[in-house]
This record gives structure tokens, sequence and C-alpha cells, in this order.
């Protein structure tokens, strides 16, 4: 009878063990997912911000480039001289 005990134990033992070592694992393999996401958007991010300040370099040319032209096209304005009624 303690045979029977001490190997129903054991195996009892046994599988409480791979359980636990399945969960680690399972978890392990959850955390590695989770740190490629993040690497991955990290790299994204950086990919992203460096396409975003070169539309930003390019966008305050642009504006620059407006206030002469503003100014240019505000001068060909043709006077207005005010129309008298009647």
């Amino acid at each position: 009878m303690e045979r029977v005990i001490d190997k129903q134990v054991s195996a009892d033992f046994i599988n409480a063990e791979s359980q636990v070592n399945d969960y680690i694992k399972k978890f392990q393999d959850e955390f590695d997912t989770l740190l490629k996401e993040r690497e991955t958007r990290e790299s994204e991010k950086m990919q992203i911000r460096a396409s975003l300040d070169v539309h930003k370099a390019k966008l305050n040319e642009y504006l620059n480039e407006l206030v002469p032209l503003r100014t240019s096209l505000d001068s060909w304005k043709p006077k207005q001289i005010p129309i008298m009624l009647g």
C-alpha cells in the first residue's frame, strides 16, 4: 500500500512539475512576443519620426518662401480708389 501511495505521490508531483514548466514556458513565449512587438513599434516610431521631421523641414521651407511671395503679391495689387456716389 505504501508503494502505491509513493507512486501516486511521485506521479502527482511529476504532473504538477510538468504543469508548472508548461506555464513558465507559455509565460516566457508571451513575454518574448511582447518584447519583439515593442522593438518593432520602437523601430517604426523612429522611422515615422524621421519621416515627419523631413516633412516638417520641407513645410518650414515652403512657409519661409510664402512670406516674400505674399509681400510681392501685395505690392502688385492695384490701389483701391474710393468710388463717389452721387
